[in-house]
């Protein structure tokens, strides 16, 4: 076997080309993202502080817990996008969205998430587990979820369970930007909002009956 050493010049050299490569081959800042609430007044049909209401924390795919966006391609694949990242926990994002859409919606503060501080116990659980959620293609983003209620001041009894599924469509989504995704996701998930708080209120106008 053949031992050979660069003498210190070439060595030199050599080092130098590299750090210079490494530094155009430096990646960008990432962009980073968060999701919105509802942006819409509060309902008129006032829930009042009548029922109390807990959003637990989100079920995400194991594929889109990590920093990076990530979209799912026709073809089975996932697209991870490096330069395009959430602020912080996507879970954790989504939770206090929905749960910030719900008081919009019943137009009441008596809706709160885990990662609250909270000592009364609620009468309703909301229960989200997200099947799939983002683009699906360069024009649509999809959500697609199962969601219960659950009664948590008697037990743990079951009120209501549903699949939904929306379509949101977007513009270009060719564009390294990824903001008209993130919108788009973000009126998913206040479509969602609504008709959970829909079926909140049916049920609160059925006891009262």
């Amino acid at each position: 076997m053949r031992v050979r050493f660069f003498k210190p010049l070439c060595a030199s050299l050599a080092l130098t080309s590299f750090l210079a490569l490494s530094g155009c081959a430096s990646s960008p800042d990432p962009r980073l993202y968060v999701l919105d609430g509802s942006s819409a007044q509060r309902a008129q049909s006032a829930l009042g502080s009548d029922i109390s209401i807990l959003v637990s924390p989100v079920v995400l795919p194991d594929y889109m817990n990590r920093p990076e966006i990530v979209f799912k391609s026709g073809d089975n694949r996932i697209i991870v996008n490096q330069n395009d990242r959430w602020a912080g926990s996507l879970k954790d994002n989504v939770t206090s969205v929905i749960t910030s859409n719900l008081s919009a919606h019943l137009n009441t503060n008596e809706s709160f998430d885990y990662f609250a501080n909270f000592t009364a116990k609620p009468d309703v659980a909301v229960r989200i587990r997200v099947l799939e959620f983002g683009r699906v293609d360069d024009f649509t983003s999809v959500l697609n979820v199962s969601w219960e209620l659950v009664q948590t001041a008697t037990g743990q009894t079951q009120l209501f369970t549903e699949k939904f599924t929306t379509q949101i469509q977007t513009p270009d989504s060719k564009k390294p930007d990824l903001t008209p995704d993130t919108q788009a996701m973000s009126q998913a998930l206040d479509q969602l909002s609504l008709k959970i708080s829909e079926q909140i209120l049916t049920l609160v106008k059925q006891g009262r009956s």
